[in-house]
This record gives C-alpha cells, structure tokens and sequence, in this order.
C-alpha cells in the first residue's frame, strides 16, 4: 500500500514537472499512468487534473481544459477539500476566460486587423498579446469599429483573473453599438466566462 502511494505521487510529481517546464510530449508520456495512480485518492487525483487542464491551454485546447477543471473540481469536492476547491478558482476562470475568447463575435477579426493579430498572439502565449489587444481596443475605438473593439476585449478576457473586467466592456461597447449581433457573441461570451451581466445584455 505505502510503496503503491509513494508510486503515485512519484508520478504526479513527474507530471507536475513536465507542464511546469511545458514539455508536451513529457505529459502525454506520464499523464495517463499519473491519472491511474491517483485513483482512490481523490485530493491528488483533484491535482493531476489540475495539471492536465494547465498543460491543455498551454497546447491550446480549451475543451480539454474545461474537462479537466470539471474533473478536478470533482476530484476535491469528494476528498472534502474546501482549500483545493478555492485555489482551483483561479486556473477555471483562466479556462473561462479561454473560452470566452474563442467564442468571440461570428465573423470576428482576421489575422489581418490589429485585433485578430492580438488573439493569435494569446493563442501563442506571446507576452505582447495584452500590448497589442489594448493598441486593438484603441483603434477599435477612435475608428468607430465596435465589432474590431470587441474582438480585442474578448481576447483581453484570456487574461487570468481578468475575464469580468473586459468582458463587462465588450458587452458594453456592443450594446452601444446597437448591433445585435455583437451583443448576442458578447452575451455567449459571458456565459462561458461565467460573467454575470445581468439584464444588460439580451
């Protein structure tokens, strides 16, 4: 029983090292084996998890992301750890915020406007992306452009802890702009973001 535990955190520490230096193909190697070993022990099954959805947004997939913040919400819910639950806050609203996003206007910035340059530079995880969404927002803004302003404040939303702050601005700048297209994507963005707007966006 001691040498199977031992086993086991042997192989989430070795997981935890692997996304901690962003090695891909490391992860994909020890996740499954980590996962099989943490079955029964609910609170380190909660961080293998954890660390599987950390290593999904860093490849970009945010729909294993989500499954995995599910997974480890779970995983602490049944280990009664009140703790874990609250440090996990973080990472699933960094996964909201991801999906907030990519769920942004239909039709959104190309690749060839400063906003859509901003969201394939978070796509990346250049550290310039924050910079160049703002100078989006910016232009978005002295150009008129309403649906340019918001793609650049939805892909602000990626920041971690950020998502209530520039998703509450894109619904504003959508609503003023009376188009009900950019206010619905705006309003599926905050649902996904787990933003509460409110009555204010319809």
């Amino acid at each position: 029983m001691a040498e199977g535990a031992a086993g086991a955190d042997d192989l989430a520490l070795q997981l935890y090292r692997a996304v901690a230096a962003g090695d891909a193909a490391a992860v994909a190697a020890v996740l499954p084996a980590a996962r099989a070993a943490a079955e029964g022990r609910p609170a380190l099954a909660a961080r293998v998890e954890a660390w599987a959805a950390q290593a999904a947004l860093a490849r970009g997939d945010v729909r294993e992301a989500a499954r995995c913040v599910r997974a480890a919400l779970a995983r602490a819910r049944a280990a009664g750890d009140e703790a874990g639950m609250e440090a996990l806050l973080p990472l699933q609203q960094q996964v909201f915020a991801a999906r907030a996003a990519a769920s942004g206007p239909p039709g959104g910035a190309g690749a060839d406007t400063p906003a859509g340059r901003a969201v394939e530079a978070f796509d990346r995880g250049d550290p310039a992306a924050r910079g160049l969404a703002l100078a989006a927002r910016e232009a978005g803004r002295a150009a008129g452009d309403a649906k340019e302003e918001v793609v650049a404040l939805l892909a602000l939303a990626r920041e971690p802890g950020e998502a209530g702050r520039w998703v509450r601005e894109a619904a504003a700048v959508a609503d003023a702009s009376g188009d009900m297209n950019l206010v619905t994507a705006v309003a599926k963005a905050a649902k996904a973001a787990g933003v509460d707007l409110g009555a204010f966006v319809f």
